[in-house]
């Protein structure tokens, strides 16, 4: 095994295999905070080591554009910040500590070549696919671990019921990816393996998991129509409808299934329902709170309703400091990454923190259409439901599924210090804008 495939592994297991390591660790009876930062600085260290043996990848790691000039700048904010304020105490335990750790897994993620991007989707995929099923084993033998009075699916001790839900739907959606990819022979195996993965996320209650999933499953559709429509055969047609239909309807049953489960009938005796029903019950009221919310109507959430008035409060706040901002953790709980560094550092965190994220979100919508363009343009050597199966394009879907989880946890989670996936998933996004083109030509 090469040292770069190694490296892909191990940062496969970065993205997506805290919530692995948390069951595993609290099966084991062994988890503790020492032990998860060092989890975590391993599965970083290695795929930094082992790129600085490769010279290209060397040369990744050391390029510096204005991305990584802006992200420098933003950088340099935060720690002016942290050594100068006059009130630490604000700051959450550990801060330095994560997000140096955090933002150095955004330099290695940039030095990826495709290939190893291809292995740390596949690698990621496999954990994900792993942890949701331990997870529902844990759910069927009643085992498994719940938060918020026994109504949120957790990982072991961990208590943080958006990773395990952020997990179940990488699962989900990358099973769903294989399955367009598979033989026919195995493509019920895809189909079933997607099942756990998202019922975690009903059960985890984490309804920007649940947003990931509409929205990864709406931008993954919409990508294999554009590129399965520049071929003129009837075929095409047929197989890009009954792809887009049979992946919509899927997702569609299978997260509404929840909400049309009958309710508790009340008897005349109070008793303590089990968690896997609260869980249910929790689950499908969160996801109905939220469908609400995009459907226009008003909900009393008090979730939704304490995230309104966050939002507001940060925006009010950088309307009245514009400039410079408030400073490091003005607002302590904003859960809105974006709103959270324009109220602390201004229009210099704008510059330097959300100018570039959505620079990359840019060329990444770019890409489904160059890429549609570039078929139409190579038609007589390309076969549009073949390169659907390649692994360009099962690698450009993950590439979105990635872009959406980091949109949705930025959005609504917050903290672009202590949130690692969508840190780590801007460092990937960057190495596939950089990559895609060349491994585009060696696809066809």
């Amino acid at each position: 095994m090469q040292w770069s495939t190694i490296a892909a592994v191990s940062f496969g297991f970065y993205m997506h295999g805290l919530t692995f390591y948390f069951l595993i660790a609290s099966l084991a009876g062994v988890h503790t905070a020492i032990l998860t930062a060092a989890y975590q600085a391993l599965t970083i260290g290695i795929p930094f080591l082992f790129n600085l043996i490769d010279p290209d990848a060397r040369k990744r790691i050391l390029r510096f554009g204005v991305i990584e000039f802006l992200y420098l700048i933003f950088a340099v904010l935060f720690i002016y910040d942290f050594f100068t304020t006059r009130t630490p105490e604000i700051f959450p335990e550990n801060l330095l500590i994560y997000a140096s750790l955090y933002w150095f897994a955004l330099a290695v993620a940039k030095s990826f070549s495709f290939e190893q991007l291809k292995i740390a989707c596949y690698t990621s995929n496999r954990v994900a696919v792993a942890t949701a099923l331990l997870l529902m084993a844990q759910v069927s033998t009643g085992t498994a671990s719940w938060a918020d009075h026994g109504r949120r699916l957790v990982a072991g001790t961990a208590g943080n019921p958006i990773n395990v839900g952020h997990t179940g739907a990488y699962a989900f959606l990358t099973c769903l990816i294989l399955w367009l990819k598979a033989k026919p022979s195995s493509k019920a195996i895809w189909l079933g393996l997607s099942v756990p993965g998202l019922m975690v996320t009903v059960f985890s209650g984490t309804r920007s998991a649940t947003l990931a999933i509409l929205l990864g499953v709406a931008v993954v559709a919409l990508y294999v129509t554009r590129i399965i429509t520049q071929s003129g055969r009837s075929i095409a047609r047929v197989t890009t409808t009954v792809t887009f239909v049979c992946g919509v309807l899927l997702s569609g049953m299978l997260l509404l299934g929840p909400l049309m489960a009958a309710p508790r009938q009340s008897t005349g005796m109070i008793t303590e329902p089990p968690p896997l029903t609260t869980a249910i019950e929790n689950g499908s009221q969160r996801i109905d709170a939220l469908f609400q919310v995009i459907s226009g109507g008003n909900t009393e959430d008090r979730s939704i309703r304490g995230r309104e008035k966050m939002f507001q409060f940060a925006f009010e706040g950088f309307l009245a400091h514009p400039l410079i901002g408030q400073g490091l953790y003005a607002q302590y709980a904003t859960h809105n990454a974006f709103l959270q560094v324009a109220l602390e550092f201004g229009i210099l965190g704008v510059a330097t923190f959300i100018a570039p994220f959505f620079y990359i979100v840019h060329h990444i919508v770019q890409a489904i259409f160059l890429t549609a363009k570039r078929v139409r343009q190579a038609s007589e050597q390309i076969n549009p439901e073949r390169f659907i199966r390649s692994d360009f394009s099962v690698v450009t879907c993950f590439m979105l599924v990635v872009f959406v989880q980091a949109v949705c946890l930025y959005s609504f989670h917050g903290d672009p210090y202590r949130n690692y996936l969508p840190i780590c998933s801007t460092g990937l996004l960057l190495a596939y804008l950089r990559s895609q083109r060349e491994a585009f030509r060696k696809s066809i």
